[in-house]
Formats: C-alpha cells, structure tokens, sequence
C-alpha cells in the first residue's frame, strides 16, 4: 500500500482551523453571527485524523505484517507535544498578569490535564454556570484530548481486525460508528454537555475516515464530471453548516453527519486527479494548512487574554491586527518548533528529557497556584474595590453556591431535592417551586436569602431549561419530580427570547393537570458591557476609588440607560401569551428600575455590587431585591 502526501487534505485543515477561528472571533454583522457553525471545523479534523492515522497503520502492517506500537506512540508524542508545551510555557506569564484568581485556578488545572489529554473530561463536568467558554484559555484541548484518547485504543482494536477479520472489516466499523452515533443522539438529549466533549459521542466521526479508507481500496473514480460534482457536494455540505448552524443546534449529533459526509466525500474524491481537486491543491490554502496545528493551539489562548484583559474588539482594524499576531506566532513554531522535533534530526530522548522537565515545571506552577488561592494578592485593584469582590468569576460561584451540586455534576433536568434548600421540608406552609435556569437559581437566592420574612411561604428551586418541557423525557423529570409533586405554585422564570415564549402554553397544561398556580416572571433588563466591562467594574476602576452610596445614582442611572433595547419586545409577548393562557405574570421592571426617575438599580443602598455579569445577581444583589420584595408586596403571595 503507497501512502502519498495529498495536498487538498491540507485545505481541508484549512477550512476547518479557520472556520474554528472564526467562530470563536464571535464576528457580527448587525445581530447576526457570522461564522455561527464554525465549531464543525472540529469534526473536520476528526475525520481527516481517522483517516490519516488507519492509513498509516494500514500501510505498516500490509507491508511488515507488523506494526510497532513504540514508534506509532513516538510520532504522535513528536507531533503534539513540543508546539503544545511551547504555547503552555509562553502562556503562563500572560495568566499571572491577566487572570483573576479563581481564573488563574481554573487555568492552572487545565494546563495539567491539557499535557496529559484529559482536558475533555475536566471541561466536560463543570459547573453549569461556570464561565463563559470564551475566557478559558485552553478550552480547546478538549479535542486534542479526544484524538489522544482515540488513539489509545484504536490501534490495539484496528489491528485486530487486521489480523482476525479483514474481510468483514468494513462491516465491523460501519456497526462500531452507528453505536458511537446512537450514543451521541442520546447523550445530546440527557447530558448535553458532556456529550460534547467525551470520546464516545466522537468515535464515529473518526471511524468515517477509516471507513473511507477502506472504499479507497475498492474503488477509486477517475471520471472527471464524476469527481467534480461530489467533490463540489462535499463542499456545500461542510460549508453550509459554518454559515448556518449555532450554538442551539444539537451537536454532535444527526446535524453533525453534513460536515462529516461532506468531508468524507472530499477525500474519497480527490484521490484523482479532476478541476476541483487541482484548485483544493491551491498553494495559498494548502500553507494554512500546514500551519494548522500551530494555528488551532495559538488563536485560543490569544482570543481568551485578550477578552479577559477586556483587549478584544470585532472592528475590522483589530481583527486584522488579531490574525496577523495568531498567523505569526503559528508559523514561527510551524517552522522553529513542529518541523524540527517531527524530523530525524532531534533524537526522541532528548524530546523526553525537555518534555519532563517542562511538565514537572508546569506541574510545580499549578500547585503553587493552588495553595495560594490563584496568587489572589497580585492585584493591588482589590483596593480599590473595598468590600466588593473583583473577581467576577467569584462572585459567579458564589451566587451558584446555594443550589449546586457538590459532585460538580450538575444536570439540569435531575431534581436535587435532597440537597440543602433544594427540597421542601415543611408541611404547613405554603410551597413555592422555583422552576428555571440560571435566572431561576437568581430568584431562589433571593428569596432563600430572605426567608424570616417569608414566614408563610417555603421555597424550593428546579434547575430547567424551558425548551426541555418540549422533549418527553425532560418533561416527566420534572413532572415526577417531589418537588413539583409537593408545589402549590409554580414560578417559571428565564432570560426569556422569542423562541422560548412558544412552551408557555406546555407548562400551562402541566400546571392545570396537577391544580397548580402558575406564575410567570417577566424577562428582566439585560445590560450593555461598557468598554468591555460590567457597569460596576466600569466606574470603580475609571473613579480608581471605593464606589460608596454617594455614587448610587449616577451608577443606577447608567444602569437604565445601558438597557438592551429587546427587554421591551419580549415583554410585551410575554404579557400578550400570558393574557391569552390565563397566567399570572409579573414584571421584574416593578423592582428593579424606577422608570419616572430613569433609574436601574446596579448598587445596593449599602454599596455592595448588585451584578457580576450582564444580568445575574450577585448573593448580596438577590438578598437585596429579596427584601425590597417583601417591603413592597410584588410577589403578592399571602407571604406575610
């Protein structure tokens, strides 16, 4: 078996790392996301990984009738390690003066399961709630750690096929990518976040391009008109998901298959010569993918510290300004780093000494992290912050303190009525379920926080996203609940948005089926960043001073006026369908703006911070509106 270099294969590295960089760029137009799948250029490589490593091992063992596993392991170590060391060692001066504490601690973890390919696990089981995806810098190792993890086992399994059953091989991976693609429909329906980043829901994307491979020896097209249109099929099929696909699409799963197919057909039916092929072979695309590796490691990182320093723009001056650093930082490790330690030239053994001594480093940086809290004394802008906390990522934590769960596990369809608050204990009073996601874990803390002067009312929370009442699974989760069982009113809250609106009516029928109230809680006032920062932030570091009460108004005054403008627009639509179901609803505006005065409510009258984001409470936040409730009567619930 010949093995020859395939040049469009490295265009189609290219379409992949760049579309994954332009998704995460997070580039809009107005309110559209450009790029908004660009996240498939991820099973992109997947497939082009499974069918480049089966044809390396194919090869091997129909020449040797033999494979070592020592020198297979040996390449991949010399292919991945030395640039992702490099790019860990250069980042880590950068975390020291960028990350906050808590964000240092996160990071610190990561870079030790990043070396070792564990990184998909550790991400895979945050926190729900936990930090925007985009501040972590090394998130994206997660799909190194899946490969790595790949080829672990897939060696051992391909070759005894090889030996044992080659005839039936292609049946065999065909059964083993319809299991792998079964697990990820039902993992993108039970444990969506996991199922994004675990091995099992990828496997069958990796087994496509094996699978390709196979064909290969079957059958290769020559036909020019033939090769064309597929080839041209295959492109529509990967580019289309880039341009159409977003974050709210289920992935992996059915969705998936496009690019997968599409990439798959792109390698089948290039392995002639034909007019599409020669311009995939084009030498502008095929240098991007050479670099591709070193591309896919830099643009993370970069975009992360730019974005937490609050460096980061979308205008076109500094996303060219952006590229260009990620462009030269990966071809000068492409050409000083990757190409030497992949040649001859440097033994294996002195890549194994830099490699543990450069891993016992990092290793000693992240415990030196972790006992000291993420260096929490570097910054002398807690100063200036007084008793608020600057560390927004903190203070996020905090808020989710009262309902998470103490495994780390937390799935939101599951009922944690057994932990602490969670669950309703007292038979007398007046039982009030809290159902709804982040918002609703909001509006539990203020309450929970506040509960002296409830007296009459208990409460209790259901972490649950409102489009899960449409799925009949997630739907009895919280239908067979205790809980909701145990609830005389149900409270629905949300960020609400148009599309969500359109379950109302679901948890109407499923309130009135169990002689339930329901009452619906208005969307609350979602704030504009000011240069990047949370308004808080904004004024304290701009006055560099303590923000006392003497400063609440000009801050509640920016507050009001840094609204987004569709608060309004999905109010009205939640009153109108509320009105037409016969649902109680309340306007969150009612205590948390002053509307005559134009004022929103962003520091208590005590000067704590009232958000840590653009609208999530802060604990002291929810205790405050908590007990402005109960002063005013807003939630009219007998509650005295």
């Amino acid at each position: 078996m010949n093995i020859r270099y395939r040049p469009e294969i490295d265009t189609l590295r290219a379409i992949a790392v760049l579309s994954v960089i332009a998704y995460h760029m997070q580039i809009y137009t107005g309110d559209i996301l450009l790029f908004s799948g660009g996240f498939i250029g991820v099973d992109i490589f997947f497939v082009i990984s499974g069918y480049l490593i089966s044809s390396l091992i194919l090869k091997e063992y129909e020449d040797t009738k033999s494979f070592s596993f020592k020198n297979f392991y040996k390449r991949r170590v010399k292919r991945l390690i030395p640039v992702l060391l490099f790019v860990i060692i250069v980042s880590i001066p950068f975390s020291l003066f960028v990350l906050y504490p808590y964000q240092l601690l996160d990071f610190s973890i990561s870079l030790l399961t990043s070396i070792f390919f564990i990184s998909n696990h550790y991400f895979g089981v945050e926190l729900y709630g936990a930090e925007s995806s985009l501040l972590k810098p090394f998130l994206h190792t997660w799909s190194l750690s899946v490969e790595e993890q790949f080829y672990l086992i897939f060696p051992i399994f391909f070759l005894f096929i090889l030996k044992y059953y080659k005839s039936k091989a292609i049946n065999i991976l065909i059964i083993c990518s319809i299991l792998s693609f079964l697990f990820a429909e039902i993992g993108v329906k039970n444990f969506q976040k996991l199922n994004f980043f675990i091995l099992p829901s990828r496997i069958w994307e990796l087994l496509i391009g094996t699978i390709i491979l196979f064909f290969e020896t079957k059958k290769i097209y020559k036909d020019e008109i033939v090769l064309n249109f597929f080839i041209l099929i295959g492109i529509i099929l990967i580019i289309f998901p880039i341009f159409i696909y977003n974050i709210n699409v289920p992935h992996p799963s059915k969705f998936t298959f496009l690019p997968v197919f599409g990439t798959a057909i792109i390698i089948y039916f290039s392995n002639s010569d034909s007019l599409l092929k020669r311009f995939l072979c084009n030498k502008v695309s095929v240098g991007i993918g050479l670099i591709s590796y070193s591309l896919y490691l830099w643009h993370y990182p970069i975009l992360a510290f730019l974005r937490v320093s609050e460096n980061y723009s979308t205008s076109f001056n500094s996303i060219i300004i952006t590229s260009l650093i990620i462009f030269l930082l990966s071809i000068f490790t492409y050409r000083f780093i990757e190409t030497p330690f992949r040649s001859k030239k440097i033994h294996f053994n002195f890549l194994l000494k830099i490699t543990t001594i450069f891993i016992f480093l990092i290793s000693i940086f992240t415990y030196t992290s972790l006992i000291n809290h993420g260096f929490k004394d570097r910054f002398s802008i807690s100063e200036i912050y007084g008793k608020n906390h600057y560390d927004n990522q903190f203070l996020q934590k905090k808020s989710w303190s009262m309902v998470s769960n103490e495994k780390k596990f937390f799935f939101l369809t599951k009922n944690y009525s057994h932990k602490k608050y969670l669950g309703f204990t007292d038979k007398k009073n007046k039982k009030v379920l809290i159902v709804g996601n982040s918002h609703g874990k909001d509006f539990f803390n203020m309450f929970k926080q506040n509960q002296e002067e409830f007296r009459k009312l208990e409460f209790a929370y259901f972490g649950y996203q409102i489009p899960f009442i449409d799925d009949n699974k997630k739907r009895l989760s919280l239908e067979n609940s205790p809980n909701f069982k145990n609830a005389d009113i149900i409270i629905l809250t949300s960020r609400w948005n148009f599309e969500e609106i359109k379950y109302l009516k679901k948890f109407k029928d499923l309130s009135d089926k169990y002689d339930k109230e329901l009452i619906l809680i208005s969307k609350k006032p979602l704030y504009k960043y000011i240069d990047g920062k949370e308004i808080f932030d904004y004024f304290t570091i701009s006055f560099n001073q303590i923000l006392t009460v003497n400063d609440k108004k000009k801050i509640d005054s920016e507050y009001f006026n840094q609204q987004k403008k569709e608060l309004d627009e999905i109010n009205t639509k939640l009153n109108e369908a509320a009105l037409s179901l016969n649902i109680k609803i309340l306007n969150q505006i009612d205590y948390i703006c002053e509307i005559t005065n134009e004022q929103c409510e962003g520091i208590t009258k005590d000067g704590y911070r009232i958000y840590f984001d653009k609208d999530h409470f802060t604990l002291e936040g929810a205790k405050y509106f908590g007990k402005k409730i109960f002063d005013t009567g807003w939630l009219n619930l007998d509650q005295k």
